[in-house]
């Protein structure tokens, strides 16, 4: 006996009984005698399954002369099985590449059936994975049941599941934030991000609530100033840009003590009668503001009107 595997153990029989189980890689003797000009046949009953093994009886018949028949050999060879399964929502032209064991390599570029192409002896471990993801679009491949021990037969069960995603990428003017629903954009900083194909993501604006700030308009693929819901079916690109509301200065600031009135708004109004008098008096706006001065606007020698560089 060769080749039986730790802890295993075969049975055998002659002539269709007497069994003898086998446990050690060892010579064998049947307990019952076979007379001299009788046929004997070794055959295997019983075989190894702890791990599966096939175990095969050389110059096992024979008729039996005035010796013992000891030249009875039994070979054992453990049971080798191939792992696969199904992959499904693969995009046409896209592939993906699966590992076994962070090795053997394949390949798949069809939704289907798939088999790693090295079998594993068994009672081995395997464990499934995906090395590089579809790119063409963009996929994200998931596994499932990707992981066990070969027991008796193959494995087919492991299922590889492909989900196309598409970036939507943002474009952000002005002193606010947007983030999204579902999570993935939170501008400035993450400005761009991948969602589900099919999907539907929710922009929500918000101004900085140190600006005095009160509208915002949308370009590309949100129009308008209200909600911005974005259809996930291609790569899709919006623009936000945050608007002022018109501010006008109050007449009611005089006197013009009042030092460093910061406006900081793209649109600013001083209605009629408004005053700057004394090097304590300033208003500070940002560049590129819109000033329009009302009748009667006066600046004294002294106070400082000024534009200051920033968003």
């Amino acid at each position: 006996m060769s080749g039986l595997a730790n802890d295993n153990s075969v049975t055998l029989y002659n002539n269709g009984g007497d069994p003898l189980t086998i446990s050690d890689n060892t010579s064998f003797t049947f307990s019952d005698y076979v007379l001299a000009g009788e046929a004997y046949n070794v055959t295997v009953f019983a075989q190894p399954t702890e791990p599966n093994q096939t175990c095969v009886v050389s110059n096992g018949s024979g008729t039996v002369t005035d010796t013992d028949i000891t030249d009875v050999t039994v070979i054992c060879t453990t049971n080798s099985y191939t792992v696969g399964g199904v992959v499904s929502g693969l995009a046409v032209g896209n592939e993906v590449v699966l590992q076994n064991n962070g090795e053997n390599e394949l390949t798949v570029n069809v939704d289907g059936s798939f088999t790693f192409p090295t079998p594993l002896v068994d009672g081995s471990a395997y464990a499934v994975a995906v090395v590089r993801q579809p790119d063409t679009p963009a996929q994200i491949c998931s596994v499932s049941n990707g992981t066990g021990f070969l027991s008796g037969s193959d494995v087919t069960g492991v299922t590889v599941d492909c989900v196309t995603y598409y970036e939507l990428s943002l474009l952000l003017f002005g002193d606010g934030s947007v983030s999204s629903s579902p999570n993935g954009i939170d501008c400035p900083g993450a400005c761009s991000a991948e969602f589900e194909a099919a999907s539907q993501v929710s922009l929500n604006p918000i101004p900085n609530p140190e600006w005095t700030l009160g509208s915002w308009i949308w370009f590309g693929d949100c129009t308008g100033d209200g909600a911005c819901l974005v259809d996930m079916d291609a790569g899709k690109s919006v623009e936000v840009e945050f608007q002022c509301d018109l501010i006008t200065i109050p007449e009611t600031l005089v006197p013009i003590d009042t030092a460093m009135v910061p406006w900081e708004c793209d649109a600013i109004e001083a209605i009629a009668g408004f005053e700057m008098e004394g090097p304590a008096a300033s208003v500070i706006f940002h560049a590129g503001s819109e000033i329009l001065l009302g009748p009667g606007f006066r600046v004294g020698p002294e106070a400082v009107f000024q534009a200051i560089i920033g968003p």
